[in-house]
């Protein structure tokens, strides 16, 4: 049977690596992962183009996962808007 998930590329497919796997650079519905897809690669390491260290599946540059899917922290540029004022983070 032909079709997403059989490992051939079709001409409907961005991507099919006929696998089970939603961490990695192909999903399951046969698109390319993406930061902001809501899944948090784990084919990557820190060093390689592509690595996410969250994906929390949305464009919002100022709460805890960037929308470069890097972790907020102090010190990188954006103020947060995600706590409250006193809240640790």
């Amino acid at each position: 049977m032909e079709g997403c998930g059989d490992g051939i590329v079709s001409d409907s497919e961005a991507c099919d690596d006929g696998n089970g796997f939603e961490t990695d650079s192909c999903l399951n519905d046969c698109t390319e992962a993406v930061c902001g897809d809501g899944r948090v690669r784990a084919d990557r390491s820190e060093d390689q183009i592509g690595y996410e260290a969250c994906d929390d599946g949305n464009e919002v540059r100022t709460d805890g996962c960037t929308d470069e899917c890097v972790m907020a922290r102090c010190g990188d540029g954006i103020v947060r808007d995600d706590l409250e004022p006193g809240v640790e983070g």
